[in-house]
């Protein structure tokens, strides 16, 4: 009965966190809301209810089919995609340089083998993810491009949908938040 416990303890934890960070997020984009505390409740309850609905899924019968479909088909690609994207965006875009000089400022002192971690983060890091997104199209190559040989079609669609889905979105983001921008090559 402890065990148990302790997992629901650890469950709810966790959702918690990863729910306020989501409703902070939002509440940072949509300041009215923040200094409105009755507009701010209605929205948090909102919020939880669109959370039970969309969780619901998830205890059918068909519940660990669901998660599965989430576990094969969001965890693994999109992981690897974001995660070169960000080896990229931090290496080579913003400098690893600046990387070690802001980390050594975070801890107050020089970063213990420099050179080590310079080459970890630049070169190590960069080949190891290209290996891993590399082994994941070998996998979907010889699964015949299918998430799962054992779900229909339409399932395995669903799914590329979801990996599609969480890496096109950022970047329409991006690209409606900086359309106007562009400065004038005149």
């Amino acid at each position: 009965i402890i065990f148990f416990g302790m997992m629901v303890c650890l469950a709810i934890g966790s959702q918690t966190g990863m729910f306020m960070a989501y409703f902070e997020g939002i509440l940072e984009k949509l300041g009215h809301f923040k200094y409105d505390a009755g507009k701010r409740n209605l929205f948090l309850i909102y919020s939880i209810l669109l959370s039970i609905i969309c969780a619901l899924p998830m205890v059918t019968s068909a519940g660990s089919q669901w998660v599965s479909l989430y576990n094969d088909s969001l965890c693994c690609f999109s992981i690897f995609i974001f995660a070169f994207l960000e080896i990229i965006c931090i290496s080579w875009y913003y400098g690893i340089d600046k990387m070690i000089l802001d980390i050594e400022k975070m801890i107050g002192g020089r970063l213990p083998f420099r050179q080590f971690w310079k080459i970890t983060w630049k070169y190590l890091t960069f080949g190891m993810t290209i290996f891993l997104i590399g082994a994941q199209f070998k996998y979907y190559g010889s699964q015949k491009w299918l998430i799962s040989k054992d779900w229909p079609l339409g399932m395995n669609l669903f799914g590329w949908g979801f990996i599609q889905a969480t890496q096109i979105a950022p970047l329409f983001y991006f690209v409606y938040k900086n359309r106007g921008d562009r400065k004038s090559t005149r």
